[in-house]
């Protein structure tokens, strides 16, 4: 089976490469595929637990907290955590790490396909 890691660098309400990442490690998931994500810049706010969206019956860190519960590794860079006030990743979905370019460093060099969003 494939290894598979994304980076994601957007939020999760600026575009809706979050929704296509997801949907992607999803099906990954389901084949049999090892997938990892190493959420930088904005990105690390598709992680968080505290998301409101009235019109949604699932918000995105409800669909990453999901990927993580079927074997998905997810680390947020920790500059990256903090720069944003999200206090050490006090606010994520369990499961989602905070960590830092080594771990990504780590996840590229397992990957067979590393996918950009």
């Amino acid at each position: 089976m494939a290894n598979i890691n994304f980076l994601l660098t957007e939020g999760p309400f600026q575009t809706e490469k979050w929704s296509t990442a997801a949907q992607i490690a999803g099906a990954a998931l389901k084949k049999g595929h090892e997938v990892t994500f190493f959420c930088y810049l904005d990105g690390i706010y598709n992680g968080l637990s505290t998301q409101e969206f009235a019109e949604w019956e699932k918000v995105p860190g409800d669909y990453f907290k999901e990927l993580v519960d079927n074997g998905a590794e997810i680390v947020c860079c920790g500059i990256c955590v903090n720069a944003r006030g999200q206090q050490s990743g006090k606010f994520f979905s369990e499961g989602i790490k905070v960590g830092g370019i080594p771990d990504w460093a780590a996840f590229v060099g397992r990957a067979d396909r590393v996918i950009t969003l």
